[in-house]
């Protein structure tokens, strides 16, 4: 009986996602103030980092001393690849730009990186909370000249953006017991 109502769980979540998906493209895009954002190369506006289709996928990171947030940072690494014709990539968090050139050399990410110091870049994309930034992404297109938001979606145990979770899930018990190393740990 468990394993019937499992397979009947996972279809209802593989349906959910194919619903999300339709809702998703037929939600208006909300047009979006250009951003300028802080580089190790100086100041940038957001529209400067959209890929060759003018599409942007952001990353909302809450920096160095996230665990979890350099997890996900490090497993979306592996879309790059795959999806480098259809959008540009970009990480965006609170930490000082040596900061980041330091974490970005230790994971050897490909993202570019820029700093929101004062987060209303983040507060505009509706993830900061009393308690900070809140680890995300967001959806960025170039629709007739005008930079438009999509949406976007929080990162979070058992999310549909990172494996870790739902593999482990396949143990009894080790998915609730998992936390990410601690950065830079071997």
């Amino acid at each position: 009986a468990m394993t019937e109502e499992i397979k009947s769980l996972e279809m209802r979540l593989y349906e959910d996602g194919c619903r999300l998906a339709e809702l998703r493209a037929q939600q208006e895009p909300e047009p979006f103030e250009d951003f300028t954002l802080q580089t190790a190369e100086g100041p940038r506006p957001l529209s400067s980092f959209l890929g060759p289709k003018g599409r942007l996928l952001v990353i909302h990171n809450m920096g160095e001393s996230c665990d979890y947030c350099t997890l996900w940072a490090d497993v979306l690494t592996a879309c790059i690849p795959w999806m480098d014709e259809e959008t540009g990539w970009l990480l965006v968090n609170g930490d000082s730009l040596k900061q980041q050139a330091s974490h970005k050399a230790k994971w050897g990410w490909p993202y570019e990186m820029a700093l929101d110091p004062d987060a209303d870049f983040t507060t505009a994309c509706g993830f900061m909370t009393p308690d900070g930034r809140y680890p995300a992404c967001s959806a960025f297109e170039l629709i007739d000249g005008q930079l438009h938001r999509h949406g976007g979606a929080m990162f979070g145990p058992h999310d549909r953006f990172n494996p870790v979770w739902p593999l482990l899930a396949l143990f009894p018990g080790a998915a609730n017991a998992y936390e990410p190393r601690k950065s830079g740990s071997e």
